[in-house]
C-alpha cells in the first residue's frame, strides 16, 4: 500500500492551502498518510540556515 509522510510546520499560513485536498489524492490512490510536524525555528539551527531575525537587512525587507 502507498504511503505518504507529509511534513508540515504549523505556523506557516502555506500548510493549510491544501485543506482537505491531500487526504483526498491519497483516497483516491489507496495511500495512507502520517502527519509529521515540525518546528521551523529549530530546523533552521540543526541545517545551517540563519532564523529570520538574523538574516541580512536585504533579505528581511524583502519578506
Amino acid at each position: 500500500m502507498a504511503h505518504i509522510d507529509y511534513y508540515f510546520a504549523t505556523i506557516s499560513p502555506y500548510t493549510y492551502l491544501a485543506g482537505t485536498r491531500l487526504e483526498a489524492i491519497a483516497a483516491r490512490h489507496g495511500a495512507t498518510i502520517t502527519y509529521k510536524p515540525l518546528d521551523v525555528a529549530a530546523l533552521f539551527g540543526r541545517t545551517g540556515g540563519q532564523a529570520p531575525k538574523d538574516r541580512h537587512e536585504s533579505r528581511r525587507a524583502y519578506r
